[in-house]
């Protein structure tokens, strides 16, 4: 039986890499010398940076590779084949779960340690609450929180999610797949860090509280950590759907330990926040062992 064994085409990933990062360094360019990330207005330019790696790939796509888009980024008709949507819905539910489960997680690691110290009632996010006539107990506040991320995860947030996971974990993560899947995970994941730098050197996730140059190092490791998750929900079900969906989820969710920060208290962005120490550690962990339980798993393609 022949085989056929496919090479990294470096040449499309460098015009890739070219027109993503060009793209949004651009937008963030014009976004840190105009408004600034403390502007009500910041939210446009930082939305449609989301959407470079989409275009990155329809350009390579078109006058690179010339390969059909769909199968390119994981929607290719394999893809939902022979049940095969099956496993997206699945890998959407358990990439909600992680989700939930690593960011509660990370708070009781951070809570633990002494990093965080929780107002479980909630007394400054319900404030305004009350002032209003709507008072919502802690646990009704937080039920709602995780419905209205879930929603909000399989619409607008995995829209724009999309934007980027069509590019790391659709065209690239299958352009990198002669690599292996460490070096592949690993690659992804400082990739799509490093598109971050320009706005997480300027204070974006972790205002000023550290350096802006260990800022991006501290945000490549959770793009490695938390990317090598999504990397195993692509996996799994043939599709860039769970990816994006699951990158919609943590979007959704990564604010919430906000809600518990106490009147006067500072939310540690670093040791208290899912983007954070916990959270890298955790995603981690959770990433090697979904690997380590389906041997690696084999290509979409």
């Amino acid at each position: 039986m022949n085989t056929v064994t496919r090479t990294v085409n470096w040449r499309a990933i460098g015009f890739f890499v070219l027109i993503s990062f060009g793209l949004a360094y651009a937008l963030d360019a014009v976004l840190l010398s105009t408004l600034g990330l403390a502007h009500p207005l910041a939210i446009v330019p930082i939305s449609l940076r989301m959407f470079t790696p989409l275009i990155a790939t329809v350009i390579v796509c078109r006058f690179i590779t010339f390969e059909k888009w769909t199968g390119a980024v994981g929607l290719g008709r394999e893809s939902f084949a022979n049940g095969q949507w099956k496993k997206i819905v699945s890998s959407v539910l358990i990439g909600f779960v992680l989700v939930v489960s690593v960011i509660a997680a990370s708070i009781a690691l951070a809570t633990a340690a002494g990093w965080l110290n929780p107002d479980w009632e909630m007394t400054q996010t319900r404030a305004p609450l009350i002032e209003a006539g709507a008072d919502i107990s802690p646990t009704v506040l937080i039920v709602m929180t995780v419905i209205q991320a879930f929603i909000a995860g399989i619409t607008i947030n995995a829209v724009m999610a999309f934007g980027e996971e069509a590019g790391w974990r659709g065209w690239l993560q299958n352009a990198l797949e002669p690599l292996g899947r460490l070096s592949q995970v690993l690659l992804i994941g400082v990739i799509w860090g490093l598109w971050h730098a320009p706005l997480i050197a300027a204070g974006y996730n972790f205002s000023d509280q550290i350096p802006g140059a260990v800022a991006v190092l501290l945000f490549t490791a959770f793009c490695i950590a938390f990317g090598a998750v999504l990397s195993w929900l692509s996996l799994r079900s043939k599709s860039v759907l769970p990816a994006a969906i699951g990158h919609a989820f943590f979007n959704a969710l990564a604010g919430f330990p906000a809600m518990l920060v106490a009147t006067g208290d500072t939310w540690d962005r670093v040791l208290a926040a899912p983007m954070g120490v916990p959270g890298i550690a955790i995603f981690a962990v959770v990433a090697v062992v979904l690997f380590l339980s389906t041997h690696g798993m084999k290509s979409k393609v």
